[in-house]
């Protein structure tokens, strides 16, 4: 079964996270939501909780097939966490390059440079 990542945090986009979950979802694609902490409730701009269902720090990029990154102010926050082996300045990782992520993608990580 595919399986993918969806990033969450604080004041994400409340659509561009929770529709293309359902969606992938109802695709038969296993999506593990991913926070700062396992566990933990985040709002979107709009209100909507999101419940994470793993931390960063225990996520490994290859055991994914894709990742969803929703907008709003989450992706500035991704980019604050500094002890995080999935996020770091912007950059999904398991090192610094881009040419190293090819589970993720070239291009949604140059998105974020």
């Amino acid at each position: 079964m595919k399986k993918i990542v969806a990033l969450v945090h604080e004041i994400f986009e409340d659509l561009e996270l929770m529709y293309p979950v359902i969606r992938i979802k109802e695709g038969g694609i296993k999506v593990v939501i991913a926070g700062e902490e396992e566990e933990t409730v985040y709002h979107g701009k709009h209100g909507y909780p999101c419940k994470s269902t793993a931390a960063f720090r225990d996520i490994n990029p290859s055991e994914f097939d894709g990742v969803l990154i929703p907008g709003g102010f989450a992706p500035d926050k991704f980019r604050r966490i500094q002890d995080s082996p999935l996020v770091i300045d912007g950059h999904l990782i398991s090192s610094r390059t881009p040419k190293d992520l090819p589970i993720f993608g070239k291009a949604i990580v140059e998105a974020l440079s």
